[in-house]
Formats: structure tokens, C-alpha cells, sequence
């Protein structure tokens, strides 16, 4: 019961202390309120306008094309790193660079360009200007406050379509870059297989057409000769002439078609390659599905001035009572100290 006296006897104390210093109180918090409706109604009106997209997948396009995976869907949504991998683009300085100059921000911003720092001013009135976020629903989210609603719509599409630029400009280049790799080794491949080709013609004009059918034919028919007693000597004599011949060219015959059957196939895998690399280094391909484009703001977004009012006078009625503490735990402070030093 004597707590509860004590702290109802301290609160009526510290009512009465700030009863007794409302004068100036007053005066700080009024001075404070007059002060933040004045900075509030100097402050820009700025317009917001939003996009909100979802990143696609990441991969070859021609593996989403022509590959009989289920998991490479060329419609499915991004994950977590697409997310990021997006959130990185839009916060490089190429795509700055591209928002800046297409719209000439350092007039817009009234920024001096003979300022001694030009470049990292117009960036920082860029990022307080553009922000980007991961929602949680998996989306991308880019907002950007200007003080034309027509120009903050416009920047914030403008950069939604830079996305695509950039990252198939990217992927392009190291595109063509595999695309010429293998084109290179293709067509190595196919001048290797054309002298195959022309060594294999010289052992045909020998009269070797198909070896394996031809050594079938010719001792079939020799067999039968024998069994007909029909092989006399000028018969024998052929037999034995297209007998040596086979002998003599017969494995280099069978070695040739061998390798050009291997190397067929090796030319046929890097044909199939080489229209991989075709489709992935001509293929221009969105990189997101925009959910919402932007639009023109009807109203203002910043600045919210009833708040910064109430903020601020808060503040100021927050400050003065501090102030007002701090004086008389001062004043208290000195007269105890005079009084130790005259006893």
C-alpha cells in the first residue's frame, strides 16, 4: 500500500514539475510543429508507380526446346536464384546508366553537371529514387518515386524491359562464342570425312564396290563352278584375279568404311550441337512475366505531411520535456554541490 502511495505521490510530482515548466514546453513543441508543417509543405510531391514480375527459368534454350526432360520447362516460373539473378541486373550500372540518359535525369534531378562528384550524385538520387524487392509471393517488385507520375510509370516499365536486354545481350555473346566453337569443329569434321570419302573411291575404281557382299558373291558362285565341273582355266583365272584384288584392297576397303561409319556419327552429334548453339545464340527470349506494369500515380506518395507533423511535434514536446529534466536535475546537481562546499 506505501508502494502504491509512493508511486501515485511520484507521478502527482512529476505532473506538477511539468505543470510548472509548461510555458516552455509549449513553446518547443509549438516552435517544433510550425517548423515541420513548414519543411513538409517545402518538400517535392512525388509519384509512385510500381511493376511487379515473376523471372522465368534459367538454362539453354535449346535444352527447353528440344530435350524430353520434364524439369526443363521453358513456361515455368523462376526460383530463388532467378529471383536474385534478376534483383542483380536491376541494380547494375548498366541499366543506370541506360534510365539516365534515355530520360535525362541530371536535368531532371537539377543536378550541376559541373559538380565535382557528377556521376556519384546522379547514382545516389537514382537508388533514392528506385527501389527493388523480393515480395512474398516469389516476385520481384520495382517502385520508383519521381515528381512526374508520367516519368516515374515510364522509368519503372523502361527497366522491367532492360532486363531482357541485358541478359540476352549477355547470354548471347557466350552464345556465339560456343556457337562459332562448334562450328569450327563441324566443319573440321566434315573435310576429314570428305577425304575418308575420296581414299574410299580410289579402292572402289580398284573394283571393290562392297567387300563383304562381294567375297559372299564370288565364292558362291565359285563353289557352284566347282560342283558343275564348269571351272575351266580362264574362269579359274578371274576368280583368282577378283580374289587377289579383294585380298590385296579388301582391308584397306573395311578399315575406311569403318572409320567413316565412326566418324559419321561424331558428325552427326556435332550437327545435332551445332543447332543447339544456332538456337541459343539467335534466340532473344523474355526473361520475366510481368504480373503489373506500371501506371501514371493519381495521388502523391511522398510526402505523407500529417505524419511528418505528428512525428515532429512529438518529437519536439519528447524533446522540451527532456530538456526541461535535464535543467533541473542540473540546477539540483549545483545547489547540492554549493551546499557540500559550505558545510
Amino acid at each position: 500500500m506505501d508502494n502504491k502511495n509512493s508511486f501515485n505521490f511520484d507521478i502527482i510530482e512529476v505532473l506538477v514539475f511539468l505543470w510548472r515548466k509548461k510555458i516552455p514546453i509549449v513553446t518547443i513543441t509549438t516552435l517544433g510543429a510550425i517548423i515541420s508543417i513548414v519543411v513538409s509543405l517545402s518538400i517535392e510531391n512525388k509519384y509512385k508507380s510500381t511493376v511487379v514480375l515473376f523471372p522465368t527459368t534459367t538454362g539453354a534454350l535449346s535444352k527447353m526446346i528440344l530435350t524430353k526432360d520434364a524439369k526443363a520447362d521453358l513456361l515455368k516460373f523462376g526460383e530463388d536464384e532467378d529471383i536474385e539473378r534478376i534483383l542483380q541486373v536491376l541494380m547494375s550500372n548498366a541499366i543506370k546508366d541506360k534510365i539516365i540518359e534515355k530520360y535525362n535525369l541530371v536535368e531532371h534531378y537539377d543536378i550541376d553537371k559541373n559538380t565535382k562528384y557528377p556521376r556519384t550524385i546522379i547514382y545516389q538520387e537514382f537508388n533514392g529514387n528506385v527501389s527493388f524487392s523480393k515480395t512474398p509471393f516469389q516476385s520481384v517488385e520495382i517502385a520508383v518515386l519521381d515528381k512526374d507520375p508520367i516519368i516515374a510509370a515510364n522509368i519503372a516499365n523502361e527497366m522491367a524491359n532492360l532486363i531482357d536486354t541485358l541478359i540476352n545481350n549477355m547470354q548471347r555473346i557466350r552464345a556465339k562464342e560456343a556457337f562459332l566453337i562448334v562450328q569450327k569443329e563441324y566443319d573440321i569434321q566434315y573435310s576429314h570425312i570428305t577425304d575418308l570419302e575420296d581414299s574410299l573411291k580410289i579402292i572402289r575404281k580398284e573394283g571393290i564396290l562392297d567387300y563383304f557382299s562381294e567375297v559372299e558373291r564370288y565364292s558362291e558362285a565359285y563353289g557352284k563352278a566347282l560342283g558343275a565341273n564348269t571351272l575351266n582355266a580362264i574362269n579359274k583365272s578371274i576368280f583368282n584375279e577378283k580374289f587377289d584384288n579383294l585380298a590385296e584392297n579388301g582391308g584397306i576397303y573395311n578399315t575406311l568404311r569403318a572409320i567413316i561409319q565412326f566418324e559419321n556419327k561424331r558428325l552427326s552429334d556435332l550437327s545435332r550441337k551445332l543447332s543447339e548453339a544456332k538456337i541459343n545464340a539467335e534466340a532473344i527470349v523474355t526473361q520475366k512475366y510481368v504480373v503489373e506494369s506500371a501506371h501514371p500515380a493519381e495521388k502523391k506518395s511522398y510526402p505523407v505531411r500529417w505524419l511528418i507533423v505528428v512525428t515532429s511535434t512529438l518529437g519536439a514536446f519528447a524533446f522540451s520535456i527532456f530538456v526541461a529534466i535535464t535543467l533541473n536535475l542540473y540546477k539540483t546537481f549545483i545547489k547540492r554541490l554549493n551546499e557540500t562546499k559550505i558545510n
